[in-house]
């Protein structure tokens, strides 16, 4: 009698994990081989979700002993799933190889292609009281109004398209001015001091102001602080909200979660070795708590963002030591308001980040500035995914409103109107618009890329431009007329 040697099976590898998004496709392979075999391998698959895998064989031949099988994972519906695989043959241990795979759903990005932007002054207010440098220095701004704080006499203003508005509201005695998204509107209680740890919070639609104590992480310096950024979500609820605030001084950014009016949560987020001073503000850069967020320092110029390691800036493209200044994102861009133009007016451009295209312009409306440094707040309130309203503040002089929309039509013919007035025409390497009193004038590739823009002036030049563009002129009512060219 003689005694055979066990059959003996093996595998390179005893579980395999898969992740994949949408529904699609991915595989894997295993080694799988045997010895002293004394019939084929014979390999299949159970579990759960056994009918979202499969094997590119059944068998293993005993002759050949060994083979690298495949495994595809090709899931039906969102989630986890498992299955097993397992190999045997006669006389030998089954193997068993566990099967785990993820499948998520990414959400899509808009497929709507910009093609144009439309920036419209809807209202702006030049007469009233509460000058620069005296009672005011920032503002907050939602739901059609912009909110200042006149520290000197503790009291709570609006602008509005009607005009400055007293509200009666004993405020407190800083200038520093924000809101959240529910439009809590929170003032600093300190003008000069170290009141950044002092707050006061004026509930929406309330008539009178609760108490907010912060406590700074440390690395937080508690030095002067003029003006606050936005604040995201809801502090005076149970999800809360998180503020971010740069004193004088300070080399790391304080970030603080607030439930219900109390501080839960503190953390200071050390990006770098820029020191703030008493006019630096922090804005948030996406409507969540993460810690993506941007930073300004009047007389540094660029706006910073922190990208995890250090403070970087955007490109630099004309702004102004002027403080102010914003950021919002809209059909998936991320935008910068900047000021440009002479110092401490109320000039701006808006830029999309992600290419650095300048995409709009506001030219100053102000001739000189009563104080100086005197800032350009702007605020972002956004309406929908392709609309924003702006908000602009210059202290003692200018309050006013804007409508940024990104026009994205489902294919270039869309935007094409049939206002038979205006006329546009090509002579020595100029376009002409005719038939309107034109406030701009910008070019777009088909893919919304700005190639060239013109403002104040009738025309614009187009040397050099080969292809099929798209114009849009926008008259001083804001009405923008489109027209697609073909440069040849």
């Amino acid at each position: 009698i003689v005694k055979l040697p066990t059959p003996v099976l093996t595998t390179s590898s005893s579980s395999l994990s898969f992740s994949t998004k949408n529904n699609e496709v991915v595989t894997k392979t295993v080694t799988i081989s045997g010895s002293n075999l004394r019939n084929d391998i014979t390999l299949g698959l159970s579990g759960t979700n056994a009918d979202m895998f499969s094997i590119s064989s059944s068998t293993i031949n005993q002759e050949t002993a060994s083979a690298t099988v495949t495994i595809t994972y090709s899931p039906t519906a969102v989630g986890s799933h498992s299955a097993t695989l397992t190999a045997t043959s006669k006389a030998a241990t089954t193997i068993s190889i566990s099967l785990t795979g993820e499948n998520t759903e990414e959400q899509s990005s808009t497929t709507e292609e910009i093609i144009g932007y439309t920036l419209t002054q809807n209202w702006a207010q030049t007469e009233g009281h509460l000058t620069a440098g005296t009672n005011t220095r920032w503002a907050t701004a939602f739901d059609g109004k912009i909110y200042i704080n006149d520290h000197k006499n503790s009291q709570l203003y609006y602008w509005s398209e009607s005009g400055l508005t007293n509200t009666g509201i004993a405020s407190a005695e800083g200038t520093a001015i924000t809101s959240d998204d529910a439009g809590n509107i929170i003032v600093s209680t300190s003008m000069y001091g170290t009141g950044n740890t002092a707050m006061k919070v004026l509930p929406a639609g309330g008539s009178s102001f609760q108490d907010l104590t912060l406590t700074l992480p440390d690395g937080v310096s508690a030095g002067q602080m003029q003006y606050m950024g936005k604040v995201v979500g809801n502090i005076l609820n149970a999800h809360g909200g998180i503020m971010f605030l740069f004193p004088q001084n300070s080399t790391s950014v304080a970030k603080f979660y607030i439930q219900n009016g109390v501080q839960n949560a503190q953390r200071a987020i050390s990006v770098g070795t820029i020191t703030a001073d008493a006019q630096s503000f922090v804005v948030p850069l996406e409507d969540n708590f993460g810690d993506n967020f941007a930073v300004r320092v009047r007389g540094n110029k660029h706006f910073y963002h922190n990208d995890g390691t250090g403070f970087v800036a955007y490109p630099d493209n004309g702004i102004t030591t002027t403080q102010g200044g914003t950021f919002f994102t809209i059909a998936g861009n991320l935008y910068a308001v900047e000021p440009i133009g002479t110092s401490y007016l109320d000039g701006f451009q808006i830029v999309d980040i992600e290419n650095n295209n300048i995409v709009a312009t506001h030219t100053a409306q102000l001739a000189s500035s009563v104080y100086a440094p005197n800032p350009n707040c702007i605020i972002a309130e956004k309406v929908d995914e392709y609309i924003v309203r702006l908000y602009q503040y210059v202290p003692g002089q200018l309050a006013a409103q804007y409508t940024f929309k990104a026009n994205t039509p489902t294919n270039v013919e869309d935007i094409i109107d049939s206002k038979s007035d205006v006329t546009m025409l090509v002579s020595d390497n100029n376009l002409s618009v005719i038939g309107m009193e034109t406030a701009s004038i910008s070019i777009y590739s088909v893919n919304g890329t700005i190639v060239r823009q013109s403002i104040g002036n009738n025309e614009i030049d187009i040397d050099g431009l080969n292809g099929i563009y798209v114009v849009v002129a926008t008259d001083i009512n804001g009405m923008p007329y489109t027209r697609k060219i073909a440069v040849k």
